[in-house]
């Protein structure tokens, strides 16, 4: 967690496709970390009221949600709708959608955009189709020159580390990189959605862009 930032450095979920129960979205009702005093350290609802910023996941909420009962799996779940397991991301890429309705308004995305939203669905059925074991890490992007919007920074990217065994069973993994041109046309109380690019890089590419050191996984580039 980055105190300074008031988000994660990093989220990670082992995703189990075949697990005996999967849990289904409910309504979502957001929860401060208990682990993290004093609250106000967590980017919370008020980052969110009034505006089209999405409270993004970065442990996706269904790559979590399973178990070996129902009781294990909804406990999964749950545990994801923790403001230390999001992050501000507009609402067309989180949601994974051409258009959304904001308020009045419609907000249209941009013509060729790459939605996070259905990568994370692409990695997912991957995972299903080959009966695979998953591990998923994510996170932002933070950059010294990210523009402020009611005393938070607000990450203009995203990225993602998929870790599976290849088909000959040798580890691999593969990076992604979410990069927005312009998120923010004017930061104050107005949000324009801007062109995103959602690309894979190579991990040890991803390990400078965002200060981490992911071990020897960087070495698995599938």
């Amino acid at each position: 967690f980055n105190k300074e930032r008031k988000l994660a450095f990093v989220a990670g979920v082992n995703f189990d496709s075949a697990a005996t129960f999967q849990h289904r979205r409910e309504k979502d009702k957001w929860f401060y970390d208990p682990r993290i005093k004093p609250e106000d350290l967590q980017a919370g609802e008020d980052l969110y009221a009034d505006n089209p910023l999405d409270r993004g996941h970065l442990v996706r909420r269904a790559d979590a949600g399973w178990g070996l009962t129902p009781e294990e799996a909804k406990l999964a779940n749950d545990d994801t709708f923790h403001f230390t397991n999001c992050a501000p991301q507009n609402a067309i890429t989180n949601q994974g959608k051409q258009r959304i309705q904001d308020g009045k308004r419609t907000i249209h995305a941009p013509p060729g955009l790459k939605l996070w939203g259905k990568l994370e669905d692409h990695v997912a059925a991957q995972g299903r189709a080959g009966q695979r074991k998953l591990c998923v890490f994510n996170g932002p992007v933070f950059r010294p020159s990210d523009q402020e919007y009611r005393g938070i920074q607000i990450p203009q990217g995203f990225w993602k580390v998929v870790v599976f065994a290849s088909d000959a069973g040798a580890p691999a993994a593969v990076g992604f990189v979410l990069t927005q041109a312009e998120l923010i046309q004017d930061l104050r109380e107005e949000f324009e959605v801007g062109e995103y690019k959602t690309v894979q890089v190579r991990l040890q590419d991803l390990e400078a862009r965002t200060k981490l050191d992911f071990g020897i996984i960087s070495g698995w580039d599938a």
